[in-house]
């Protein structure tokens, strides 16, 4: 109920900017393994 409250009494509308931040963005494994061959990559580089 408290956050139908602050939801109603919000009156700049600015509810989806502050909870988008308590969100999670999912990466796939596909994304998390780019990753890990681009830091490996960078890596190599300074050894």
């Amino acid at each position: 109920m408290r956050y139908m409250k602050d939801i109603i009494n919000d009156d700049t509308l600015s509810f989806p900017t502050k909870w988008a931040v308590m969100t999670r963005k999912v990466y796939t494994q596909d994304e998390l393994d780019e990753v890990r061959i681009e830091v490996a990559d960078y890596l190599q580089t300074l050894l």
